[in-house]
């Protein structure tokens, strides 16, 4: 398995799953990306999820690159970073349900609410 260092990692488990709709969003399943990250000419297309967990933390370093701030709170940085337009985004995040995911070192399943599951 590949290890990639993102800051905050749940915050960025949270966003992935806001940003794809757990993992069922058009821009995730033809274009692998976790984050709904894109430029004015519209969202990136990566070859493989792992390639758009690299760009969110280049982003993430980016920010942290232009700040003096120590951030010990990882909703506060997405606030900070103004990730998303949405003013509800951060309370979206906080009241995604961590629960329905099983985690094991190999992969990251999902467990949809009708028992199916998806794994990445």
């Amino acid at each position: 398995m590949m290890l990639i260092d993102v800051s905050f990692p749940e915050i960025a488990l949270r966003q992935s799953i806001e940003e794809t709709s757990w993992f069922k969003a058009k821009n995730f399943r033809l274009g692998n990306n976790l984050f709904g990250l894109r430029t004015r000419r519209g969202y990136l297309k990566f070859n493989h999820w792992t390639q758009s967990v690299k760009a969110y933390r280049r982003l993430q370093q980016k920010h942290l690159s232009k700040t003096t701030k120590t951030y010990t709170c990882g909703y506060k940085f997405v606030k900070d970073m103004k990730y998303a337009r949405n003013k509800r985004y951060v309370k979206n995040l906080r009241r995604i349900n961590l629960s329905r995911l099983k985690i094991n070192h190999d992969s990251l399943l999902l467990q949809r609410n009708n028992g199916s599951e998806f794994q990445l």
